[in-house]
């Protein structure tokens, strides 16, 4: 389990997509955080593919061809980096790392299990490609990566607004208070300087007085109890489909940036996310931090 930090990430992991659209805003975004805290430690990683080495098209053996893909993806790395060390100067430690594995997300999340990171930064990409927004890579990281997961976009208003999607939970003992108080205490780490508004949006399939008042009382005392006063807070308790509802009030709202608290619904180890969430993160156009539970343990080893 890769335990959360109490005050900064420090930490972070980088997981690079020479392909994405959001690469540079990425790496800047990761730059920007490592200046607050000298403390804090980038580690960039590249994955190569496993080589199945055929005979008919390459005389050169499987451990050879990755050999080769190994030192060519470190050298692009090492000089990706350098270049925004050079225009961005920090005194931070700084390691790129290139690892085969059989799979991206695989590779990823193995990484955060050894390096025991406790922030994961992945890209997007672009919906001409014949993807979702987030890509299948990025969305089974987020199925199986244990630490919170900052899915970038660039920004196109400076991240004025932010949104947390507040979910109750009447099956959990806690009714899922601990997880809401999780991403509330993380606005404080990913707002910056521009932003001024916070919105906190609980979508209910059906809407009564009762318990529209109960939501609301307890996201009042959410807020109470969490660090961000500085910000103009909006509370919403909207009806609806959960999977359109909160990516339309994005939309409409011009939200920069989405937290999302991701909660299993099948009680087995590893299997959190499903149809719900996929389809809430594959139709936002904006960046997306989803964080899971601290019970949560990854199905991937790293074995």
């Amino acid at each position: 389990m890769v335990n959360k930090p109490m005050d900064i990430f420090k930490n972070i992991l980088v997981s690079i997509d020479f392909k994405a659209e959001a690469e540079s805003e990425k790496i800047q975004r990761a730059f920007d955080m490592a200046r607050q805290d000298k403390s804090i430690t980038l580690t960039f990683v590249y994955i190569v593919l496993e080589v199945v080495a055929d005979p008919e098209v390459s005389v050169l053996s499987s451990e050879k061809q990755e050999k080769v893909l190994v030192n060519d993806g470190q050298q692009s790395l090492e000089a990706l980096i350098a270049s925004y060390q050079d225009n961005n100067p920090i005194d931070n430690e700084i390691t790129c790392l290139v690892k085969i594995a059989a799979k991206p997300s695989i590779g990823v999340i193995q990484q955060v299990l050894r390096g025991h990171h406790d922030l994961l930064m992945v890209s997007t990409r672009d919906k001409s490609i014949a993807e979702s927004m987030l890509g299948s890579t990025s969305l089974e990281i987020m199925r199986r990566c244990p630490c919170p997961i900052w899915a970038v976009k660039p920004e196109k208003n400076e991240r004025k607004k932010m949104m947390v999607g507040i979910h109750f939970d009447n099956k959990l003992e806690d009714r899922n208070e601990s997880l809401n108080k999780e991403l509330l205490r993380l606005t404080s780490l990913f707002k910056r300087a521009t932003t001024e508004e916070l919105h906190l949006v609980n979508v209910v399939n059906k809407s009564t007085p009762e318990a529209d008042a109960k939501n609301l009382s307890e996201i009042e005392a959410l807020v109470t109890q969490s660090n961000i006063s500085d910000l103009k807070v909006s509370i919403e308790i909207l009806e609806g489909d959960v999977t359109k509802v909160l990516s339309t009030y994005a939309r409409d709202n011009s939200i920069a940036l989405v937290m999302l608290g991701m909660l299993s619904r099948t009680g087995l180890v590893g299997f959190f996310i499903g149809n719900t969430a996929e389809k809430i993160l594959d139709d936002l156009d904006c960046s997306v931090v989803t964080v899971k539970p601290n019970s949560f343990v990854s199905p991937i080893t790293l074995d």
